[in-house]
């Protein structure tokens, strides 16, 4: 069963070469009249393998998802509740500016350790950046 992308590859690349083959004999081989019958029979065995090959395709895309993103981990938020409007140092005080270089709101107590003049840039809270 771990292997069912690659046996789809290969049957689809199989069905799909023998498409052609009998399309274009069909089409332009010795004797070609053109029969619909057998161009019908080449498109549908080339449209089949065109099917399986992706089909494989995308069993094997879904083996590359990471395991970190199936599994649900621990949230690393702290004890204290976090609201929506509260600091994102403290989570108890509401937050009066955002440090639009860091995305986090910051109350009057925090701002003072949060502060670095050369690369923060703050904006009310109350309006949004642009």
């Amino acid at each position: 069963m771990k292997k069912i992308n690659v046996i789809l590859m290969v049957l689809g690349s199989i069905s799909s070469f023998t498409g052609l083959c009998v399309l274009l004999n069909a089409m332009f081989g010795p004797g070609a009249q053109k029969n619909l019958a057998e161009i019908a029979v080449g498109g549908m065995l080339f449209s089949i393998g065109c099917l399986l090959m992706s089909g494989g395709f995308y069993l094997s895309s879904l083996k590359l998802t990471s395991p970190a993103a199936t599994v649900k981990g621990k949230s690393t938020v702290s004890a204290k509740k976090f609201k929506v409007g509260n600091c994102a140092l403290c989570k108890l005080e509401p937050a009066i500016v955002r440090c639009m270089t860091h995305a986090v709101p910051v109350c009057s107590n925090c701002l003072m350790k949060h502060d670095n003049g050369k690369n923060c840039e703050y904006l009310p809270n109350l309006r949004k950046g642009i």
